[in-house]
């Protein structure tokens, strides 16, 4: 007997659902040089999980503004955080990301949104994209005030749509983010398109090129099935 499909998909949101081109762009616009958005969000994700680790917890976007006026410091450029912070809410789709979502709800797979910055600015998202509907939950760390990849993010998500982690899948551009779901006993895909090489000693989940592999290969069945 084939085993059984997930029942439930969650996505990572920023990065993975949204591309971050018009953030890219923002930067740019003020002569920022063209690998600082890499460096802020370096910067911003290493200090989310410090302040994790000491016990603490920020809002994402206060983390992103304090990160960028850093990032910006040690690159030479005085920018405004204002516009930059502004262009997330004009973040495009990934490609593949509409079909992908779309595939898995018509095969009866709920499927979710988890991430590290707001519930309220990923819903936006959502519906300005107009796939909103499609999403049975969009979660956010603020509801643990622990940021991914603690497990305490992915084990609220499987909390809150009522699934173990052996019946749920966790799709990320973000091989921290893959490590963490997978820690927790999620089936985890890391969408390979950005990073192209992974990171870390150690691997963890199964490796796709695109969102639209990704729900292809949650079609498929567990690996190794």
């Amino acid at each position: 007997m084939a085993a059984p499909l997930p029942e439930v998909v969650v996505f990572d949101v920023v990065g993975t659902l949204f591309d971050l081109a018009p953030v890219e762009s923002a930067l740019a616009a003020q002569g920022a040089p063209p690998d600082t958005l890499e460096a802020w969000f370096e910067r911003l994700l290493h200090s989310a999980a410090a302040l994790t680790l000491a016990g603490e917890f920020a809002p994402f976007a206060e983390i992103a503004r304090s990160t960028l006026a850093t990032t910006s410091a040690r690159v030479g450029v005085e920018v405004d955080a204002d516009a930059v912070l502004a262009s997330f809410r004009e973040l495009p789709l990934q490609p593949g990301a509409r079909e992908a979502v779309g595939t898995l709800a018509a095969a009866g797979i709920e499927v979710a949104a988890l991430t590290n910055s707001g519930a309220d600015q990923a819903r936006s998202l959502l519906e300005r994209s107009g796939v909103l509907g499609s999403f049975a939950e969009v979660l956010s760390v603020e509801a643990v005030r622990r940021y991914k990849p603690d497990p305490s993010p992915y084990r609220h998500a499987l909390e809150r749509l009522g699934v173990c982690a052996e019946r749920s899948a966790f799709v990320a551009a973000h091989a921290w983010d893959v490590v963490g779901a997978a820690n927790v006993g999620m089936t985890a895909i890391w969408v390979s398109a950005h990073e192209r090489i992974w990171p870390l000693p150690r691997r963890a989940g199964v490796e796709v090129a695109d969102l639209r592999a990704a729900a292809e290969r949650v079609l498929a069945g567990p690996p190794g099935a």
